[in-house]
């Protein structure tokens, strides 16, 4: 989550879904041989609260090992968010149980701002987007696949694996330099300890157990956004019909 270098972990979230999206795209050129939104800063966190105070004697370290220890044991998330790096922006809105997940991530992609929807169920992963497939192939491939669900292989599955599991998003909180804690403050009416890093990435965690990481924000002019995650949240998905299987195919990551 955190890192001692320039930039904070919130745009590192942003270049991974971009470099993500570069992969799955040279993998579409080998193999060629629901909701969009976030909710945005309406939750801004209010005065410390005193029960915050269940963290007592614990350094930073450790209150982010238990926030990643709550994260990869939840039944179910949703993550969403807005995060700007370098101009670019990245949207992510998807939710999982871990074996099953269904969402909407738009990112920049060679210079343009494309939006893939994915689905996930079990060893599975389908994903949907004629501009992705266009910038990927050209006309042939977007032509090919229009609007369809495509089935991707195990590598292309494998680029997006961290976004479609709870433990997936606990290892982004993996930290790259010093942690220090800072204002205990009540989000959404709920208590809950803040973590920063020397770039201003914030990471807001509940006071209450089970200890799960609540927000994600903050950033310096290298890059900022917001990433909520809500829990025990319903996961409907079944797999999509009319699909392109490009499982098979050579792939060129």
């Amino acid at each position: 989550m955190m890192t001692s270098r320039p930039s904070p972990r919130l745009p590192r979230i942003a270049a991974t879904v971009a470099v993500s999206a570069l992969l799955l795209s040279a993998a579409a050129c080998g193999s060629e041989k629901d909701r969009g939104a976030s909710r945005g800063a309406s939750g801004a966190p209010a005065a410390a609260s005193p029960s915050a105070g269940a963290f007592a004697g614990k350094n930073p370290d450790q209150i982010l090992q238990e926030a990643q220890t709550a994260l990869r044991g939840a039944k179910s998330l949703r993550v969403a968010g807005v995060m700007s790096s370098d101009g670019e922006t990245t949207k992510i809105d998807l939710v999982t149980d871990g074996t099953r997940a269904k969402g909407v991530l738009t990112m920049p992609v060679k210079g343009s701002s494309v939006t893939v929807q994915i689905i996930k169920i079990g060893s599975r992963s389908y994903f949907r987007g004629r501009d992705l497939w266009l910038k990927a192939g050209g006309p042939a491939l977007a032509n090919r696949v229009g609007n369809r669900w495509v089935l991707g292989n195990a590598r292309m599955a494998l680029r997006f694996s961290v976004f479609v599991a709870p433990a997936g998003w606990a290892k982004i909180l993996d930290p790259d330099g010093p942690v220090t804690r800072g204002a205990d403050v009540a989000l959404d009416g709920k208590p809950a300890v803040t973590l920063k890093d020397d770039s201003e990435a914030l990471l807001w965690i509940s006071a209450q157990e089970p200890h799960y990481p609540l927000r994600l924000g903050g950033g310096d002019s290298s890059g900022s956004g917001e990433m909520n995650f809500t829990y025990d949240v319903p996961v409907q998905v079944a797999a999509p019909r009319n699909v392109v299987d490009l499982s098979k195919g050579a792939v060129g990551i």
